[in-house]
């Protein structure tokens, strides 16, 4: 993916650069009738939520960057020489983004769309995330796991460095925070039953059952450290009253 998405980095720069480049682009967009109104993004090459917000916005606009190479000479041109001076051996007849180019930032934006969703939801403020967090862990277990079953160039080597991970943070449960879990056990959609089928999904059968245990293990000490405050404050009450 690293060539395609140099490709995009350095073409929305390009086009970003002047006023007068992105009129021109605009007009492309106009001319071939492109409905999508937003401003192309430049990533930041160290954050992937950036370079995902690009590959977005730019995929939209695939028949506008044709037109661009056809209308303004100066386009591959100039990109061209950015590659020279960077050093790279590239093939000055091919180097515009083809057809392939714009399939793999399809696919590509897909799978991280997932991680994308994810991570705007854990970051919300104005309502509570708890509930949700291991609803996501699963979501983004099962896309990593089928983009690595899949026979697949493009993300399967990346699936499997990514499956690595994902096991490294997430794969031991005495690592893992058991409030986590016991969020989604509250949550009156789900409950224990939903939770139980997901380690079910995750581990064998016997280390699921364990897990499902050392929850509820979890749920009644907090019950019953709840239910200790509570008496302790109403033992309180009654005394302050007397």
């Amino acid at each position: 993916m690293d060539e395609t998405i140099v490709k995009v980095r350095k073409s929305v720069r390009y086009v970003r650069s002047s006023s007068q480049r992105q009129n021109t682009f605009k007009l492309c967009a106009e001319k071939e009738k492109v409905e999508f109104k937003g401003q192309l993004c430049l990533d930041v090459p160290t954050r992937w939520n950036y370079t995902y917000i690009m590959l977005g916005k730019a995929e939209k606009y695939q028949k506008a960057f044709k037109r661009l190479e056809e209308e303004d000479p100066n386009y591959l041109m100039t990109i061209r020489e950015e590659e020279k001076e960077d050093g790279s051996d590239i093939d000055e007849v091919a180097w515009g983004m083809g057809d392939v180019d714009w399939e793999k930032m399809r696919i590509f934006s897909k799978f991280l769309k997932i991680f994308y969703d994810a991570t705007l939801r854990f970051s919300s403020a104005n309502y509570v995330t708890s509930n949700s967090f291991f609803l996501e862990l699963m979501s983004i277990h099962d896309t990593i796991d089928l983009e690595y079953e899949k026979d697949s160039y493009l993300l399967k080597k990346m699936a499997d460095y990514m499956k690595t991970k994902f096991e490294k943070y997430w794969g031991n449960f005495d690592n893992m925070n058991h409030l986590l879990y016991v969020g989604l056990v509250l949550d009156p959609r789900y409950k224990m039953r939903y939770l139980e089928y997901c380690f079910g999904t995750l581990y064998e059968n016997q280390k699921a059952v364990d897990m499902a245990k050392r929850i509820k293990v979890v749920l009644v000490d907090l019950y019953n450290a709840y239910a200790q405050n509570q008496v302790g404050s109403s033992s309180a009450s009654a005394a302050a009253q007397a």
